[in-house]
This record gives structure tokens, sequence and C-alpha cells, in this order.
């Protein structure tokens, strides 16, 4: 019936076991393995936070350009790494909750819409078509 009112997919049941799946073996990795996961959570995270900023930019001017939209991201990402590896103890709580917080924003955003991902985002740039 949920499927239905809220256009679920079909699957949903296999999609959140697989997830589950996955987020066993990624706190597993997490827990052997800290310091490299630390430095992609900050990966990551900027790669999210340079996102938003060019979302933010997009949304405030209007302004389209999938150079700027890779600058900031991949310039994010690199800062966000190379900060988490150095001050990881002090920026793996923050940073995690962000990245969280991020993901199940997008989550949701994909099951009711209501906000483009950044691939429909360079897809309408590279299109012409405004946002």
């Amino acid at each position: 019936m949920l499927q239905v009112v809220y256009k679920w997919p079909e699957n949903i049941v296999l999609i959140v076991i697989i997830s589950l799946g996955l987020s066993i073996v990624i706190g597993y990795l997490f827990y052997k393995c800290f310091w490299v996961t630390i430095g992609l959570t900050g990966l990551f995270s900027g790669y999210f936070l340079g996102s938003f900023v060019y979302a933010m930019i997009l949304a405030l001017t209007g302004w389209e350009s999938e150079f700027m939209m890779s600058l900031l991201a991949g310039s994010a990402a690199t800062i966000g790494c190379y900060s988490a590896y150095n001050y990881g103890n002090k920026l793996a709580l923050v940073l995690t909750s962000l990245t969280g917080s991020y993901i199940l924003t997008r989550g949701l955003s994909f099951i009711f819409g209501g906000f483009p991902s950044e691939f429909k985002l360079i897809n309408w740039i590279k299109g012409g078509q405004s946002v």
C-alpha cells in the first residue's frame, strides 16, 4: 500500500536489506582501518560541502558552470581529506554527522522527490536548460 501512495520501487525490501548489509560492512571497515576511513570521510564530506556550496550559489545567483561545480567539489574534497587525516580525532564526529545528515537528506529526496541530484544538475547545465 505504501508503495502505491509514495511511488516507492517495488523491490524496496531488497534495497533496505542490501543497504543494511553494506552498512555493516562499512562499519566493520571503519572499525579496523580507522585512519584510512577518517581520510575517506573527510574526502566525501568535503565533496558534499563543495556540492552544497555550489548548489547555494546556483540557487542564489542562477550562475550555471560545470567547471565551477567540479572545482568547488574537488577543492573541498581535497581540503577535507587533508584536514581529516591531520586532525582526525577532532573532526571525526563532526564530519560523520555532516555526511550522515547529507546522505539521509539525499535519500529522502530520492524517495519523496523535490531536490535534484548533482548528476541532474550537471545534465541540466550541459543541456543548456535552466534549473
